[in-house]
């Protein structure tokens, strides 16, 4: 009898964490877009709760005193919830943070990290990697080694170009698209740069994605 119940146990644990598949775009009852993340989605991720998470099933009204949500939490549907939540936190530790680095401001919706054009004798892209230039009250910006604030991620200005070697087929596929845009996988616990990518923004596909080297 004790067997069965870790086999079922087992299943069960399997099956809620197939919830959150690689593939998956946007975690189950959530508004939290996994492929695309800002910096406090991970916050809730890693440091809130399922009713931070799972915000489109778990209605703030309904749980909105901590009385409330302790027994919710204590229900077998709570339960499957939090395991749900240590399954998306196991993917970002393994995984990575995956974002697309965009700069929002009141009149703009820029990417602050750009593509270049094809470099036919070296074979690849130049990409500039988060580097901000805009004017703040008249003065210019100046980056210092933390300045970069991408996404909610603070990304360090140790190399603010990077080339990348694409071959001749894929590049075809990136030069003049205005879907191309860079992607990058952050460690979940520094921020740092592990890959980093091109990927067409409206499908996902990935055109392609390398480790990251200094």
């Amino acid at each position: 009898m004790k067997k069965l119940f870790f086999v079922v146990l087992a299943l069960t644990a399997l099956s809620v964490y197939g919830q959150t598949s690689i593939s998956s775009n946007k975690i189950t009852g959530s508004s939290i877009v996994l492929n695309n993340l800002s910096g406090s989605d991970v916050k809730k991720i890693m440091q809130g709760t399922i009713f931070d998470v799972f915000n489109l099933e778990l209605n703030s009204s309904e749980y909105n005193t901590d009385l409330k949500k302790l027994t919710f939490l204590e229900t077998a549907k709570g339960q499957e919830y939090q395991q749900r939540l240590e399954g998306v936190r196991n993917r970002l530790i393994n995984q990575g943070i995956i974002t697309i680095p965009l700069y929002r401001g009141s009149t703009s919706n820029d990417y602050v990290t750009t593509i270049g054009n094809y470099d036919v004798n070296k074979r690849g892209f130049n990409l500039t990697i988060g580097f901000n230039e805009w004017n703040r009250e008249g003065i210019p910006f100046q980056p210092g080694p933390w300045t970069n604030n991408i996404s909610g991620f603070r990304i360090p200005n140790k190399k603010n170009f990077y080339f990348l070697a694409v071959p001749i087929d894929i590049a075809q596929k990136i030069e003049g698209n205005n879907k191309a845009v860079v992607q990058l996988r952050l460690a979940v616990d520094t921020f740092a740069i592990q890959k980093i990518g091109i990927i067409n923004i409206e499908t996902r596909e990935v055109y392609i994605e390398v480790d990251y080297e200094n």
